[in-house]
């Protein structure tokens, strides 16, 4: 009886520093996720504000009358506006190409136009790039 007495009180408050560490151990795991959680917030805030940004790009692009030939002319681009803020939007270059298509004994000689545009904002986490092409119609 004696030995079992000192055996008990030897191991008293083990099962409460088992608990502890146990704790301090989720703690630790969920600061981690909340961390991770909220790098992905702001990364999908980032990936948001930039589709929105490009969508009225193409948007400037398909309503501005000729589009592309007007940019490649020496227009500027416009400016965009985003959670009510504008951002200018610049051309970084355009370039055109020629592509041929044989259709059985014929060929044709198309252009292929493209444009590169960027807008640089903290709005948008940073400088946004955009290139499209456009087909003649």
């Amino acid at each position: 009886m004696k030995t079992n007495d000192m055996y008990m009180e030897r191991q008293r408050g083990v099962g409460l520093v088992e608990a502890m560490i146990s704790t301090l151990l989720l703690a630790i795991l969920f600061l981690g996720l909340a961390f991770v959680l909220s790098r992905a917030f702001v990364s999908q805030r980032y990936v948001n504000t930039q589709n929105l940004a490009l969508l009225e790009i193409r948007n400037n692009l398909q309503t501005s009358g000729s589009g592309l030939f007007d940019i490649c002319g020496g227009a500027s681009p416009g400016a965009i506006t985003v959670a009510a803020t504008t951002i200018a939007v610049s051309n970084e270059g355009c370039a055109e190409q020629s592509i041929t298509v044989a259709v059985g004994a014929f060929n044709y000689s198309l252009p292929l136009r493209s444009i590169a545009l960027s807008a640089d904002s903290e709005l948008l986490g940073g400088e946004l790039q955009f290139s499209s092409s456009d087909w003649p119609q």
